[in-house]
């Protein structure tokens, strides 16, 4: 899939102007599989929100998702990391996202509310990585489950006997909302998330610090589902 012919946002004359290099050796799209954004004055402004959108460019079901055997088909795993300031990773976790369909997570009350410290910092960097779901079947049951752990490893299915390595993937659009004061309020800005080059030490890194999260965080760190529903952003 080649860049965009037109570059009408921010988000999409940043990505012309990067040019291309990513993990896949692929340009970076505004689609692509990894995306950043930060959330800022959790705590002194209020309530943050992602919102994520399957734009169907890994496939959709031809006739829609409940006729025929349909199911799975275009599905992604949005796997997000959430740093704090001194970069240490306070939360990880994953989740389902079938084609055309728009999940959410509150930054605050889902992401951050079981967080490996127990602190929640009044801002963070947030680093979503779509996958593919098959490989992260074969190990959690589900479709997405421990996807944030085990991205980018082969892993074989204990029961079928069927290797399967998950994959970094693009395929979806990520907005964010953050806080901004504004003399003795704050405003809320809602932007789309950055796609940027996803190198194999950065993927390393994020995986392998939530892998380990999540075998010796006893059950800390691991950030609640998201919400299959889109999320507006408040002034607040």
């Amino acid at each position: 899939m080649s860049l965009r012919a037109i570059c009408s946002s921010l988000a999409s004359l940043i990505v012309c102007a990067a040019g291309s290099g990513s993990l896949q050796g692929q340009p970076v799209e505004v689609d692509g599989a990894f995306q950043v954004r930060y959330a800022a004055n959790l705590q002194t402004g209020g309530e943050a929100y992602v919102d994520v959108i399957n734009d169907g460019a890994n496939g959709a079901p031809r006739n829609g998702p409940f006729f025929g055997n349909a199911a799975g088909i275009g599905n992604l795993c949005i796997n997000a990391y959430v740093l704090d300031p001194t970069e240490e990773l306070l939360s990880c976790c994953s989740c389902t996202v079938t084609p055309n369909q728009t999940v959410s997570w509150q930054v605050k009350s889902q992401i951050l509310s079981n967080s490996l410290t127990g602190v929640q910092p009044n801002s963070v960097t947030i680093k979503l990585i779509g996958s593919n779901p098959g490989a992260a079947a074969t190990v959690g049951g589900t479709d997405c489950s421990n996807s944030a752990a085990t991205l980018g490893a082969t892993v074989t299915n204990t029961f079928s006997g069927v290797t399967d390595t998950a994959l970094a993937i693009g395929g979806y659009i990520a907005f964010g909302s953050t806080l901004h004061p504004q003399g003795t309020q704050y405003v809320t800005t809602e932007t789309h998330f950055l796609p940027v080059t996803l190198t194999v030490q950065e993927l390393r890194s994020l995986t392998e610090r939530c892998a380990q999260t999540i075998g010796n965080g006893s059950n800390f760190g691991q950030c609640a589902g998201c919400s299959v529903l889109a999320i507006g952003a408040q002034k607040q």
